[in-house]
């Protein structure tokens, strides 16, 4: 039985020459998730900074459990996502090994977890829900696409691969294989890595400039 998507159920092709008008705002909406993710980001900003709302304040409140928790999701995102990328050779061969072993999409997964580290830091319940309300969106859409895509480029590999293999909660069977850092670092890791910290710097500087 599958455990996700059967990609293979769905011709990309049929279904655009059936649905044109809902196939071309499927890849509308896909080449502007990351200009919407920055856009919700920035509102976010904005809207803490109109309202006064005040995120936490690592050096008082670095014991209580909302930073505790908002750090380590933080933490543990980022890390996944580099786990990911540093065995993720894209287009050269079907990645099924260490986190792709236990889901599909752990950069998927990671980014999650990584945005929800931040709206526990950032202590605004709306940033929650916004939050939630984009990654049903954009990466419902996105994972449909990847899917899709996957099953057209490797066929009965990937079928077999997503029968067994979790969608997103990471629940598969380990299975190891080589990690690189130098590829994670190729695959957009250091970008990763300067954005979280950059994020965090300008959550303390909010938490420490805001008016109380």
């Amino acid at each position: 039985m599958s455990r996700g998507l059967s990609p293979m159920r769905i011709d990309w092709h049929e279904f655009v020459t059936r649905r044109p008008r809902l196939g071309k705002a499927i890849i509308v909406l896909k080449r502007f998730r990351t200009k919407a993710a920055i856009a919700l980001v920035a509102l976010s900003t904005i809207e803490a900074f109109w309202d006064h709302e005040r995120p936490y304040d690592w050096d008082e409140q670095w014991r209580t459990a909302p930073v505790i928790v908002g750090l380590l999701l933080t933490a543990g995102g980022t890390a996944f996502r580099l786990w990911a990328y540093g065995h993720l050779q894209k287009k050269d061969h079907l990645a099924r090994s260490g986190p792709y072993a236990l889901c599909r999409h752990p950069l998927y997964l990671g980014s999650i977890t990584l945005a929800y580290g931040f709206c526990f830091l950032l202590r605004d319940d709306k940033n929650f829900i916004a939050a939630t309300a984009y990654f049903l969106v954009f990466y419902t859409i996105a994972i449909i696409w990847e899917e899709v895509r996957l099953g057209e480029r490797y066929g009965d590999e990937h079928a077999c691969y997503a029968a067994e293999t979790p969608l997103l909660i990471p629940m598969g069977t380990y299975r190891s294989g080589a990690f690189s850092l130098a590829l994670a670092m190729r695959n957009q890791g250091l970008v990763l890595v300067v954005l979280v910290v950059s994020a965090l710097a300008g959550v303390e500087l909010m938490a420490e400039y805001m008016p109380r």
